[in-house]
C-alpha cells in the first residue's frame, strides 16, 4: 500500500471510499434515507473542488493496481471555540469498508500525524459521532480522548464529539 498526496485526479476514488464507508460504518448510526441518498456524480465534483484548495491537503492509500483505499483530509482547527491555538484537525478519514482491520487506516492515520507535524502544529483535534464505536476505539488506539466539545453535525444532526492529543508528537507510532 502506497500513501501519497491526492491529485484532482483521485476525485473519483475518494469519492467512492467516502460512500461507501458512510453508508457501512454509519449503517445504524445515520438514516437509512440519507445513506441511500448518497450519490457518486455529486460527491465527486464535491471533491474535485475540495481537491483544488491548498490549505486541506488530502493522503490517499493507493492499493498495487492504483485504486483508492481509504483518505484523510487535514487542516487548520476549524471550530472558533479553539482558535488561535496553533491546533491542527484531522477532518476525515475514511477507508474501503471491504478491508477495515489490515492496517491501511493505521498507516494513512500515521501518515496525517506526520503532515500535521510538518505543518507546523502544536496540537491536533478530531471530532467523531458520539455513536461511531469504531471510530472511538481507532482514536484511542493512537492516544486521542474526548476533551468534552461537543457539536451536532451539520447534514445528519448526529452529535460529534472532540478527540484531542496534544502529545502526539512524543507518541512513537512505528
Amino acid at each position: 500500500m502506497k500513501i501519497r498526496r491526492a491529485s484532482i485526479e483521485d476525485a473519483k476514488g475518494i469519492a467512492k471510499v467516502h460512500i461507501d464507508s458512510w453508508q457501512f460504518c454509519y449503517k445504524h448510526i445515520m438514516e437509512d434515507d440519507l445513506l441511500a441518498s448518497l450519490n457518486l456524480k455529486s460527491k465527486v465534483k464535491t471533491w474535485e473542488s475540495l481537491l483544488t484548495k491548498s490549505d486541506r491537503p488530502t493522503y490517499v492509500a493507493v492499493n498495487s493496481k492504483g485504486s483508492i483505499e481509504g483518505f484523510v483530509i487535514l487542516c487548520a482547527y476549524r471550530d472558533d471555540d479553539l482558535k488561535n491555538q496553533n491546533i491542527g484537525e484531522i477532518a476525515a478519514i475514511y477507508i474501503n469498508p471491504f478491508i477495515l482491520g489490515t492496517g491501511v487506516g493505521a498507516l494513512l492515520f500515521k501518515e496525517g500525524l506526520l503532515q500535521i507535524t510538518n505543518l507546523g502544529y502544536s496540537s491536533i483535534a478530531l471530532w467523531v459521532l458520539e455513536k461511531n464505536q469504531l471510530g472511538i476505539n481507532f482514536y484511542k488506539g493512537f492516544g486521542f480522548s474526548p476533551d468534552g466539545g461537543k457539536k451536532i453535525h451539520p447534514a445528519t444532526g448526529l452529535v460529534e464529539l472532540r478527540y484531542v492529543n496534544s502529545n502526539y508528537f512524543y507518541i512513537s507510532y512505528t
